[in-house]
């Protein structure tokens, strides 16, 4: 079995593929996806991140009437924070 490192290393190299313009689309078609969702649909907090350049775009999802929540590293733990 291949450690986490191997897969996103793995990852990486595909999202390096894409062009800024496939990225979003992709993006934009995975933010979609997760809107239609019934488990986000009942969510009324979620847990997210602030995507790097080469990550999945989901800021989009920011503007939906939901509390969002960012980890944040307080000492030695991981804390969610709301980004609003």
């Amino acid at each position: 079995m291949q450690d986490k490192q191997y897969y996103r290393d793995l990852v990486k190299k595909e999202f390096d593929k894409l062009s800024d313009a496939e990225l979003l689309k992709s993006s934009t078609s995975l933010v979609d996806s997760l809107i239609k969702g019934l488990a986000f649909d009942k969510a009324n907090k979620i847990m997210a991140y602030l995507p790097l350049k080469d990550e999945v775009q989901i800021q989009s999802l920011f503007k939906i009437k939901k509390e969002f929540y960012l980890p944040q590293i307080k000492g030695n733990n991981l804390e969610p924070t709301r980004l609003y």
